[in-house]
């Protein structure tokens, strides 16, 4: 059996779409729902309730974070496989039969991932390399535009059309294996939005599985969408992230205390920005 993990907040918008999707490309397969909805202010859970009875919903009273409500879908899966899948999304094609055929055949694949496509139907550069301190360092800074390297990391190159190994795809939809993830631990919740799906695919290299990605596999996603956290906050998180990964997995590099003092100073110049707007207003 396989385990679809959904966080739902404030996703009214998109979780009706994504769960008919879902029921209209599984049918070979035998599968259970799980949607831990994180507080949400909206109609997602009404929606849920009144449109897929069949669906696990879990309700929590307060917003716990992503990592932390999606660990508690992972809990509750009693599939061989575990599918993490956001709600901005909508299967194609037997989007999920395909990664669970591919990944029960290859028992050294510890995660495999589908193509994303944009709601147009463009594809979606959802794969990379894991990051490194430079190549985060000359982002932040902007020396990325003299050097160039930090597109390395990126994968401008990466050809979409071929099933290939890959180090870190987007976790807006992986199939894990079940006893892996569990293993792992599920998220880090020391990474509650972002940076724990990169955290994830470094645990699971490291106990010696491969991740791949699957271009048959096809699955829209509406990017940033599952988020709802304005732009300001969204890029605090991400840097935040990144720079609990590069502590934990470069403690002693000597780009880590430069990066730490352009972030403060990126966050002093945000807040002061915002009073300064604030003050116009009034």
């Amino acid at each position: 059996m396989l385990s679809l993990v959904i966080v739902t907040y404030n996703s009214e918008g998109d979780i009706g779409e994504c769960l008919k999707s879902i029921y209209e490309n599984t049918d070979s397969i035998s599968y259970e729902i799980i949607v831990v909805d994180n507080h949400s202010r909206d109609d997602t859970v009404g929606i849920i309730n009144r449109e897929f009875p069949d669906v696990r919903l879990i309700c929590n009273y307060e917003n716990k974070n992503f990592a932390y409500a999606t660990n508690q879908g992972i809990r509750l899966a009693k599939g061989k496989f575990i599918m993490l899948l956001n709600p901005d999304t909508a299967l194609k094609n037997n989007a999920i039969e395909k990664l669970y055929i591919f990944l029960y055949k290859r028992p050294d694949v510890g995660a495999v991932a589908p193509k994303l496509l944009n709601p147009g139907g463009s594809i979606q550069r959802s794969c990379r390399e894991f990051p490194t301190p430079f190549n985060l360092f000359t982002e932040l800074t902007g020396l990325s535009l003299i050097t160039g390297r930090t597109s390395r990391w990126k994968l401008p190159h990466f050809d979409y059309e071929r099933t290939r190994e890959v180090d870190q795809p987007s976790a807006s939809a992986l199939l894990v294996r079940g006893n892996l993830l569990r293993e792992i631990g599920g998220l880090d919740v020391r990474y509650p939005l972002y940076m724990n799906d990169i955290e994830l695919c470094y645990q699971i290299k490291r106990r010696g599985y491969k991740i791949y990605y699957l271009r048959d596999g096809e699955i829209y996603h509406t990017r940033g969408s599952s988020t709802k956290l304005d732009r300001s906050k969204s890029i605090l998180h991400w840097h935040f992230g990144m720079m609990r990964y590069l502590k934990e997995h470069y403690p002693r590099h000597p780009v880590i205390p430069l990066y730490t003092i352009f972030l403060l100073c990126g966050m002093f110049y945000r807040t002061l920005l915002f009073k300064i707007k604030g003050l116009g207003r009034g």
